[in-house]
């Protein structure tokens, strides 16, 4: 979901040369500049790489402030100021804040990032460097303004709002997070008003084919019926260096994964970073665990109605041993996975009681939209609340033992019994019961089983068994 904004950006980006080329003019032909909100500057921006370099850089060139009574620009940490002309800069905790001098009506700002390693700063996402192309992260930049005579301070984000190609003579993509420089492909597939773009760089070759990966998208975005359903998703196909997995931005509908992932599992890194860009609540603290807790649900849901994955390995990715952890804490978390383990299979169990208590007419899919819809930040109460509403009844009770509190989950799904065995009775109750109870059974079990020998060895020494036994003959 695209932030709540005063005024929609619209800037012509352009690229001074090609990727491991050197810098361009300052000032490339062909670029036109958009005047930021009507009364805004006029703005363009320009989008490079640095010849033998691992940094991008960022130029906007600011004019017509003539009518401006105040102009002010912010920088986010992961962005380093490299020119500022017409502005004087000053360190605000992690951001730089430049104000106009109001001397000319010209502003000029250059801002560099690196485009290796993990970009710092909870702005940015991270960043890899291959062969022929490199990922960058789009550094956080606000444009805050006061025209002549007006009270009202507007804003934009020069480098946030437009999500598009380049130039015709500039190789690469440029959106909200990231600029993928060097040459790409794109594929797009439009559905119910969404327009789902995958971009690669040029010569990638993606695990599934681009036309079914396409379509497996397309058929989510009509199945997830959870709303924030935007104009637009950019996602990135990336090949080596790029980690395995994926990354997103869900208010930005912006992310990436890497070429070598599958789509046809109950683990599908592609619809688990579609469903993050339907997400457009924002969490407490103690909500923290639902976003990638919806995200691995619905993934593993969306490949199994699609028909991608079977019941019993949806089954199998949902399932797991219990973890004694509280959901709402991340300080009793052993690890990150949490959220994905057990925070996905309480979200199974609550999809399965809203679907039984309402005939199959709600799911947790009702749930999901009302967060979308939240005013505010949604807390935990607040999702207890939702939850009892679309449900029909109250599960607070329920919520509070296995999210507030740290009691496991147990297995949910039905076991094959077969697989199982003769002990799953008791695996089953140890997984409801928690560790307490698995050290009682392990302890108890393990006095019967010792009882034995000592017992016998005990018994060497009863005076009646000593009298019943005959005399030794030496």
């Amino acid at each position: 979901m695209k932030s709540g904004m005063l005024v929609v950006v619209l800037v012509s980006l352009s690229v001074s040369s090609p990727i491991l080329t050197g810098l361009g003019a300052a000032e490339p032909a062909g670029t036109n500049a958009t005047a930021l909100g009507g009364d805004g500057p006029e703005t363009a921006v320009n989008v490079s790489q640095l010849a033998d370099s691992d940094r991008i850089r960022y130029e906007l060139t600011m004019a017509s402030t003539a009518g401006l009574e105040r102009l002010t620009v912010f920088v986010g940490s992961s962005g380093r100021v490299v020119t500022a002309t017409g502005l004087e800069s000053e360190a605000r905790g992690q951001r730089t804040r430049l104000a106009w001098t109001g001397e000319s009506d010209r502003v000029r700002l250059v801002v560099e990032t690196g485009r290796t390693g993990t970009a710092g700063g909870t702005e940015s996402g991270e960043s890899f460097n291959g062969e022929d192309w490199s990922l960058g992260s789009v550094p956080f930049v606000q444009v805050q303004w006061r025209a002549v005579g007006s009270s009202t301070v507007r804003h934009a984000r020069p480098l946030g709002e437009p999500v598009g190609a380049l130039e015709d003579d500039s190789v690469g993509i440029y959106g909200d997070r990231y600029a993928l420089l060097g040459e790409t492909t794109e594929r797009t597939r439009t559905v119910d008003g969404q327009r789902i773009r995958l971009v690669s760089p040029t010569g990638t070759e993606l695990d599934p084919d681009r036309d079914r990966l396409l379509s497996v998208l397309a058929t989510a975005s009509r199945q997830l019926a959870v709303g924030d359903r935007d104009d637009e998703v950019l996602l990135l196909a990336l090949p080596d260096p790029a980690r395995r997995g994926g990354e997103s931005f869900p208010i930005r509908d912006e992310g990436w994964v890497s070429a070598n992932e599958p789509v046809d599992t109950p683990n599908s890194v592609w619809l688990h970073e579609y469903v993050h860009t339907r997400q457009s609540f924002r969490l407490a603290d103690d909500m923290q665990w639902f976003r990638e807790a919806s995200a691995e649900y619905y993934a593993a849901r969306l490949a199994y109605e699609q028909g991608l994955a079977s019941e019993q390995e949806l089954h199998d990715h949902i399932d797991g041993r219990g973890i004694d952890a509280a959901l709402t804490d991340s300080s009793t978390w052993d690890n990150s996975r949490v959220p994905y383990r057990k925070g996905a299979r309480v979200l199974a169990l609550v999809d399965e009681n809203v679907r039984a208590s309402t005939d199959g007419e709600r799911s947790l899919e009702d749930v999901f939209r009302r967060l979308n819809e939240h005013e505010g930040t949604v807390s935990y109460t607040d999702f207890k609340r939702i939850v009892a509403a679309v449900a029909g009844h109250s599960m607070d009770a329920w919520l509070d033992r296995y999210v507030a509190g740290t009691r496991p989950v147990a297995s949910f799904y039905d076991h094959d019994s077969e697989r199982a065995g003769p002990f799953a009775p008791i695996e089953e109750t140890m997984q409801r019961g928690g560790s307490a109870l698995v050290f009682f059974v392990v302890a108890t079990a393990f006095s019967i089983v010792a009882s034995v020998p000592l017992y016998t060895f005990l018994r060497r020494f009863d005076p009646d068994a000593l009298r019943s036994r005959p005399p030794r003959v030496s």
